[in-house]
């Protein structure tokens, strides 16, 4: 009988409660593990501030994920000294305790469910290149580095990051805007116009150093840079030293694992409010050095919400998530604060109650290099909870919901089991198309007016029957909730709007997202047996 694969999948952040990134960590462990692995996640340095602990047991299982806290304690300290100190002491038990387990129970894999910073992946591939073991890196937005409006800082560390991603046997991505970015960076096919861009406002850093952060850094002759094949030298991680090897052709070592989303095991739902609400959770930006990365623009939001007051008086705005003293304040002086309720961050059960309730749930983004990479994780809970959404559009969200609509295809039983082999999101409970329902609509970036006219739809459609993919149908033993994902039952299945959410939640859900991973993963081992 042939042992589970070893897995261990390193995480900063709070665990198992937290936030989007916590979710997909989650997500990450359950798809490794249904396909197989033995699966544990170890979360390296302290998470949990004094006064809001979300996390209390320092190891444990939810949801089948193993967890376990490497550090000694859970309390994130509030001084910059002392959080220098937990971070780098948590890596140096990281390692020890990756180093103990696997004499004992040999791993087989190591993965970084995303970047955390210089040290904490270049102590992982180290632990990993001495031992000839894969590891991964999940990449779900741009690195830091792009993001900055420096761009000498941009171009002093090109050199760093790239560097230190080629150590990786393979980078997941959660975008094509990603995968061709890494594809570009890691295989040397720069965009002419931004390396002409750095050299004209660095004249001071030679050719040598400005291209040096490319695997053809080396090389005196630039036009290479642009125009030659990718060459497999230095991107062999596991000891190749610089062989050809096939596997490092065609970008094989970059792997897209799209969107993931799934409703909590035994999840009950059941209405929150009585009154017709739209429901955003999110937050505004977050700190990049000395910059402020917006991620949401709920200011937007507000101004259309102000519009749609005006024809729809009775309607409520619900905000989800950490209370932003900033948007209360805005709130008031649109002078809407009554219409609007900020609910602070929900339970599982409420937050997915919150969303499958309302008349639609927004998704705000903002048109910026950082939304055109990146995809929100709220689109997925949005979706899988059988809300309408509204979003801006921007970044790849209408690419994703077109992709759900063409491919919810009827297949016979032989097509349905080959396409899961071969990891497409193609399958439909139906002949009816998922397409049929408007899952999304979209609205101009950062207009008040279009989204508001789109809001003001929401409402007045909702007036006609049948427009609410109803959850009446879910399968469910005296009202019990079935463990789980949540399904609907063999009797719903002839309503396309539910169909449309059965189909969604399959589409999403871990296992089928990291089947395309999984399948590089044996390619790699296979060739390296080989």
């Amino acid at each position: 009988m042939n042992k589970r694969p070893v897995a261990k999948i390193l995480y900063g952040n709070g665990f198992p409660s937290g936030g989007a990134a916590t979710k997909r960590c989650l997500h990450i462990a359950k798809g490794f593990a249904e396909n197989g692995f033995d699966v544990e996640v170890l979360i390296f340095r302290p998470t949990e501030r004094p006064n809001r602990i979300e996390n209390r047991l320092p190891e444990g299982t939810f949801e089948g994920v193993r967890f376990k806290y490497v550090t000694k304690s859970m309390i994130w300290p509030p001084g910059l000294l002392g959080r220098i100190v937990k971070y780098y002491s948590g890596l140096l038990r990281l390692r020890s305790y990756l180093k103990k387990i696997h004499k004992t129970k040999p791993l087989d894999l190591l993965v970084s469910a995303n970047y955390y910073g210089y040290l904490s992946a270049r102590s992982a591939t180290g632990f990993c290149r001495k031992r000839g073991i894969p590891s991964v890196i999940f990449q779900d937005e741009y690195p830091g580095f792009i993001l900055n409006s420096s761009v000498k800082f941009r171009a002093l560390n090109r050199r760093i990051i790239l560097g230190l991603m080629r150590k990786f046997t393979i980078i997941a991505v959660i975008s094509d805007e990603l995968f061709n970015f890494w594809n570009n960076a890691l295989h040397g096919r720069h965009l002419k116009e931004e390396v002409a861009t750095l050299r004209a406002e660095l004249p001071e850093i030679s050719d040598e150093e400005l291209l040096s952060g490319c695997p053809h850094g080396e090389e005196k002759n630039a036009p290479a840079l642009f125009n030659s094949a990718p060459s497999p030298q230095g991107l062999n991680p596991q000891g190749f030293s610089g062989e050809t090897h096939p596997f490092y052709e065609s970008a094989k070592n970059i792997v897209k694992v799209g969107l993931t989303a799934a409703l909590p095991d035994g999840i009950l739902l059941s209405k929150k409010y009585d009154f017709g609400y739209f429901f955003f959770t999110g937050f505004t930006k977050m700190r990049f050095f000395s910059e402020d990365i917006r991620k949401d623009e709920p200011e937007v939001l507000i101004q259309a919400f102000t519009l749609v007051l005006k024809r729809h008086p009775e309607i409520k705005l619900v905000i989800g998530g950490d209370r932003d003293e900033e948007l209360v304040e805005y709130c008031a002086q649109m002078g809407i604060s009554d219409s609007v309720l900020f609910a602070g961050k929900l339970p599982e059960n409420e937050y997915f109650s919150a969303i499958r309730y309302s008349l639609a749930a927004v998704l705000p983004r903002p048109d910026t290099l950082q939304t055109k990479a990146s995809v929100p994780y709220r689109l997925g809970d949005y979706l899988i909870a059988g809300a309408k959404v509204i979003s801006s559009d921007v970044g790849e969200i209408k690419k994703i919901a077109g992709s759900l609509e063409s491919r919810a295809t009827q297949l016979p039983e032989t097509d349905k089991k080959a396409a899961v082999k071969r990891g497409e999101n193609t399958y439909s409970e139906t002949s009816e198309l998922p397409g049929n329902v408007e899952m999304i609509s979209f609205y101009q970036p950062g207009n008040a007016e279009d989204l508001s006219e789109k809001m003001c739809r929401v409402i007045e459609e909702r007036e006609q029957p049948g427009d609410a993919v109803s959850w009446e149908n879910l399968s469910s033993i005296d009202g019990e909730p079935t463990p789980g994902n949540r399904s609907f039952s063999e009797g719903g299945l002839s309503d396309a709007k539910a169909s449309a959410t059965n189909y969604l939640q399959w589409a999403f859900e871990p296992k089928s997202a990291l089947i395309p991973l999984v399948s590089r993963l044996a390619e790699y081992l296979s060739l390296k047996k080989n």
